[in-house]
């Protein structure tokens, strides 16, 4: 009886654990996923003052 029981001690730990895992790999995910977003927007920023100021510098700018 005490293999048994500890069968199911160890499969309920198995569980747990599979679920703490995979709320840890949604985070991860999430984490990636903004710092992409925060990286995609600083380039964005950077493209964009690049551009004003080349149109600064010309003469013939509108």
């Amino acid at each position: 009886m005490m293999t048994n029981e500890k069968g199911c001690a160890d499969l309920i730990f198995q569980i747990a654990n599979a679920a703490a895992h995979r709320r840890l790999l949604n985070a991860e995910r999430q984490r990636r996923l903004a710092k992409t977003a925060m990286l995609g927007s600083r380039d964005h920023i950077t493209k964009m003052a690049k551009l004003e100021g080349q149109s600064q510098l010309t003469p013939f700018a509108s």
